[in-house]
């Protein structure tokens, strides 16, 4: 397969990922320059400006970033430094975590299987981001963070690059220790309230909610588990 080719699939299969999540999605594609453009996936479900995108040189690059936003927020976060990255020569994907950017998150954001679904949806990118470079590095802010280090932890083999951390959730201690209690978070689920979408930050929630912190903590907790003696 070509490197134009390996690109188009690459996008045909990231939009077929968010289609799974939000029923219906159409892509718009941003010209930036000549072969140089920014694929941004659309659903009546997202706030305006949250969502997923990937950035390409319309062909494969020796290198290829995911990068990842962190809790409550969404990948506008992430767009000036997987800018920087682009404009170094590289492919850079910015994944949307499941119960983030939504106009209506109250119901996603109390899933009891909220971190296992993050970190498949890093492993979706992980395997997109293999038509798009080469050698792949990852990294993301906070929660994103966390998940990356996740996923080198997992699945070494598979990121040839670099680990890039922006003030990485690596240990949050009460957040760590609680999230060990699975009636904690229940209880946590119903003292949280109402999770509103929309708030004056377009790009993120109003309100951090506590309980998509424990789920964190879920994160955290299987992170230092794996890194032990490592």
């Amino acid at each position: 397969m070509d490197a134009s080719k390996n690109i188009q699939k690459a996008i045909i299969d990231f939009q077929t990922h968010y289609n799974d999540r939000f029923e219906k999605t159409s892509i718009k594609t941003e010209v930036i320059a000549a072969h140089k453009s920014c694929c941004l996936i659309h659903s009546n479900k997202l706030k305006p400006g949250n969502n997923p995108r990937m950035l390409h040189h319309g062909k494969m690059t020796s290198d290829v970033i995911i990068l990842t936003h962190g809790l409550s927020d969404s990948p506008y976060y992430m767009d000036a430094v997987a800018h920087r990255f682009f404009n170094a020569g590289l492919n850079v994907l910015m994944p949307l975590l499941p119960a983030h950017g939504l106009k209506n998150p109250d119901e996603a954001l109390q899933d009891l299987q909220l971190d296992t679904k993050w970190r498949s949806e890093i492993d979706n990118a992980v395997e997109i981001a293999q038509q798009l470079g080469k050698r792949i590095s990852i990294g993301g802010f906070s929660t994103g963070g966390a998940l990356s280090y996740n996923k080198i932890l997992r699945n070494p083999e598979l990121i040839k690059g670099g680990l890039f951390l922006f003030s990485g959730a690596i240990d949050v201690k009460l957040v760590k220790a609680a999230s060990r209690f699975s009636f904690v978070q229940s209880i946590t689920k119903m003292t949280d309230g109402v999770i509103q979408g929309i708030g004056r930050d377009p790009y993120k929630y109003p309100k951090f909610p506590y309980f998509g912190a424990l789920e964190l903590g879920q994160v955290i907790r299987e992170n230092k588990k794996l890194s032990k003696d490592k």
